[in-house]
């Protein structure tokens, strides 16, 4: 269920910030979104309705996944064509048992609902501390329950 209102944010995953790195090349080319320590500086998101979802904007990008190596990643998209443009996401609220007064969400695609954003263990920014899209890991409960990595924190910017 979409239940955010359009505006500017911060994704965490862990507390971690979810960002593009404060440094990057000047290029055009796409920019990876990592999972990064804390204390580092976060790029605040735009969330916008699109269709019957969102777009997830980085730095006034909008993100989508690129299969790089084998692997599909999220990466901000600056120029959009037929083989990297912007993906559509569905935002699912989840609030865990353990933490009845924090939401969290999973961020998976609209076209594809098995699959959505997971994280890495934070660090340096590298393919290893990218964000992956992969098939969601569910557990078989009550309500259901995910891994940490697959669950993210939106809070105001």
């Amino acid at each position: 269920m979409n239940t955010l209102s359009d505006g500017a944010y911060y994704i965490r995953n862990r507390g971690f910030p979810v960002t593009r790195n404060k440094i990057e090349d000047s290029s055009l080319n796409p920019k990876p979104v990592f999972t990064l320590p804390k204390g580092s500086e976060e790029l605040v998101w735009n969330i916008e309705h699109h269709g019957n979802g969102f777009f997830l904007k980085n730095g006034r990008d909008p993100t989508g996944v690129i299969e790089r190596n084998g692997t599909e990643l999220v990466f901000a998209i600056l120029q959009p064509n037929p083989d990297e443009k912007p993906t559509e996401w569905n935002l699912i609220k989840h609030i865990p048992p353990s933490a009845p007064h924090t939401a969290q969400y999973l961020i998976i695609s609209a076209d594809d609902v098995a699959k959505g954003w997971v994280s890495s263990e934070p660090g340096t920014p590298s393919e290893e501390t990218q964000i992956q899209f992969k098939v969601l890991i569910v557990g078989k409960s009550d309500p259901p329950t995910y891994p940490l990595n697959q669950l993210f924190e939106i809070v105001p910017a």
